[in-house]
């Protein structure tokens, strides 16, 4: 890794890189013997660096859906948590390995539109509540 020295973008608690990095990174990773060895006898490319689902809990999504029913019950501490752990599942990238290259959500859903749903499930909610919530998601 210290050869290829990639760019890292850092924050609090999360590492990222960007796609150029991430692609020279997974090659690296992808050509180490250990993974060589793990690949043996189990035919060519078993298993695939990629981007994996985001596997968001059902107590989230349960606690989504009492809120999208009664949108204005909750105050706006027990709002922000919920849509903030709602927004970082869908919004947050995990990429590691997976023995298909894009694997999909339990549900069987592309994760990819899985994500985009749960944001726009986060807006209409937002709308559904009105005040700064609302006119904060518009801006972004």
């Amino acid at each position: 890794m210290a050869a290829l020295q990639p760019d890292l973008w850092a924050t609090a608690d999360t590492v990222s890189l960007d796609a150029h990095d991430l692609a020279r990174v997974a090659d690296y990773l992808d050509a180490l013997p250990a993974v060589v060895h793990a690949r043996a006898g189990h035919g060519p490319r078993q298993f695939q660096y990629t981007r994996l689902p985001m596997s968001c809990p059902d107590e989230v999504l349960r606690a989504l859906a009492e809120l999208e029913a009664e949108p204005r019950v909750v105050g706006p501490a027990v709002y922000q948590l919920v849509t903030g752990v709602v927004r970082r599942y869908a919004e947050d990238d995990a990429f590691g390995w997976a023995t298909v290259r894009a694997p999909r959500e339990v549900d069987g859903a592309d994760p990819t539109q899985a994500r985009a749903a749960l944001l726009a499930r986060v807006e209409a909610l937002a709308r559904a509540r009105g005040g700064p919530e609302a006119a904060a998601n518009q801006v972004m």
